[in-house]
């Protein structure tokens, strides 16, 4: 779908698996959390003969029991949703159609389950306990250990960099492909119809009756009305479909080994060709009509074929070979590079000769018109069978279309990506808040008693905040340095991007902070509004 696509499979199934571990932390703190409730219960199985370890193999169970219904759950969900994934994925690629469940699916499933409820389940099975301390303190008055608050702080921390890194990931790759879809690719793609078409082999055997072909159906499409420019070319930009390099002699330059001779993009194109879509000449003069095959054989080249092989400017007039000698074509002008294989990056060294002297059977009308390009999609395929009822049309596209369907897979990945940043940001401020509620309700005689002493609403929530915001920077000084580690290996999928982007870090970590405190203030603000004296009763 994509070509090379390892470097974004591996980003896509990382910033998954990261999104598993801000789920399992987030479970982790819940584990840590009921551990603290069941401190009393577990304390008394110890004192009665349990082993630490046998106590440990239970709390992983019930974890991985969790994790299994989780995971059935999450089949559940997944089931159906596939269709909608499929769906989804058919506006950027046909291999959709091959999304489905199979036994590895499931199987991929059952492991990733099993895991989870290993990993979210270790900090509290592995939780050393006080048993003399448990057994004094009775259940519902339970005050979490110094090292329980300690685990749930750090897993917090690990959800706020572990978000911080997907955010930004996920900021960066919508940011490269907005810049790479607002490139300009050297053309004008607007209000250019593309008619793509194969002459048939069987009925176009030589090169005049190829040329024959292109020089009536220019003439015809170029007499409806609306239509302003046509031109031919053996190749669409952004197709995929290009000519293959060949190689070429320079008149003059000499190599004592053949098998070194430079190659360069061949293109074969007719008058008017560049107009229509737009490319700029450079120097020199285009393609006319009078360039056919009884004259000279002349070529254009580009800005970057001109720089590479004549440096100092002064490529018009000189002669190349593309046949060995045989023959030589004359440099007559040099246009600009344009991005004909990939919107990313200028096509390399490029020869362009024309129609009539080189008439290819792959046709590719271009027709810019400012009428309606449908019904003019219609008037050339008529055109075309009106030549020849036999020939076939095999596309009929706008620029602008085909310049979407090369931007399909990008804007799929930036789709997938930016799901994944929005679910790591549900997941991180479900924890954020179950976490700062669990210690609202673990502190009810601490708040009761400052505010029995004249502590303010106002007081007791900024004191929550405080605390809160001290875990989310210290979590977010680690999601930075976590991110300044994983950013070269994002580059790669970056246009025009630094993957250490200071803008976007900074913008992601201002918003993560707003949100964050948000998901804070809730349940800080119940604490607030606490009555005192019910508070300590309560306790």
């Amino acid at each position: 779908m994509v070509g090379d696509s390892s470097t974004t499979f591996v980003l896509l199934l990382s910033l998954a698996f990261l999104v598993v571990l801000i789920a399992s932390a987030n479970v982790a703190n819940l584990n840590l959390a009921r551990l603290a409730t069941r401190s009393q219960e577990l304390a008394i199985r110890e004192a009665v003969g349990a082993q630490p370890s046998r106590i440990a193999r239970q709390l992983l169970t019930e974890s991985m029991l969790f994790a299994l219904v989780g995971g059935v759950l999450g089949l559940l969900i997944a089931y159906p949703g596939l269709g909608l994934l499929s769906r989804f994925a058919q506006r950027y690629t046909p291999l959709a159609a091959e999304i489905q469940m199979d036994g590895s699916m499931l199987l991929f499933s059952l492991g990733i389950a099993l895991f989870t409820g290993l990993l979210s389940g270790s900090a509290a099975a592995f939780t050393r306990r006080d048993i003399n301390k448990s057994l004094k303190e009775g259940g519902d008055k339970v005050t979490a250990s110094t090292s329980g608050k300690r685990k749930r702080e750090v897993l917090l921390a690990v959800q706020f960099a572990l978000s911080f890194v997907i955010l930004t990931a996920s900021a960066l790759i919508v940011l490269s492909l907005y810049r790479l879809n607002n490139e300009d690719p050297g053309y004008d793609p607007s209000q250019v119809l593309v008619t793509g078409m194969s002459l048939n082999f069987t009925n176009y055997t030589t090169p005049q009756q190829t040329r024959d072909f292109g020089t009536r159906l220019l003439q015809e499409v170029r007499a409806i009305s609306g239509v302003e420019l046509a031109g031919i070319s053996a190749e669409t930009p952004l197709d995929g479909a290009v000519l293959g390099p060949v190689p070429f002699d320079i008149e003059g330059r000499t190599l004592a080994d053949a098998a070194l001779r430079p190659t360069a993009k061949p293109t074969v194109i007719s008058e008017d060709y560049l107009d229509v879509m737009n490319i700029s000449l450079q120097k020199g003069r285009a393609f006319t009509a009078d360039d056919d095959q009884d004259a000279l054989p002349v070529i254009l080249i580009n800005r970057s074929f001109e720089a590479r092989f004549f440096p100092e400017g002064s490529s018009l007039g000189q002669r190349i070979s593309t046949n060995n000698g045989q023959s030589w074509n004359t440099i007559i002008g040099v246009v600009e590079n344009i991005r004909s294989v990939d919107l990313n990056q200028e096509e390399g060294d490029t020869i362009y000769t024309t129609f009539r002297q080189t008439p290819n059977g792959n046709i590719d009308l271009f027709v810019r018109s400012s009428g309606n390009l449908e019904q003019l999609g219609e008037q050339i395929t008529h055109i075309v069978h009106g030549i020849d009822s036999q020939q076939a049309v095999d596309s009929v596209r706008t620029m602008e279309e085909v310049k979407s369907e090369w931007l399909q897979a990008p804007r799929l990945i930036a789709s997938l990506i930016g799901l994944f940043g929005i679910l790591a940001l549900v997941v991180t401020l479900s924890g954020v808040i179950g976490v700062v509620s669990y210690n609202v309700s673990q502190r009810l005689r601490e708040v009761g008693i400052h505010m029995a002493i004249g502590a303010t609403p106002r007081h007791v929530v900024r004191m929550f905040l405080k605390q809160g915001m001290q875990i989310f920077a210290t979590g977010l000084v680690g999601g930075v340095l976590l991110m300044a580690f994983i950013a070269p290996s994002l580059a790669a999928l970056l246009y025009k991007t630094s993957s250490l982007n200071p803008v976007v870090y900074g913008v992601i970590a201002v918003v993560l902070t707003l949100v964050v405190l948000l998901a804070m203030f809730v349940p800080a603000r119940r604490a607030g509004n606490l009555n005192p004296t019910a508070a300590l009763r309560n306790e």
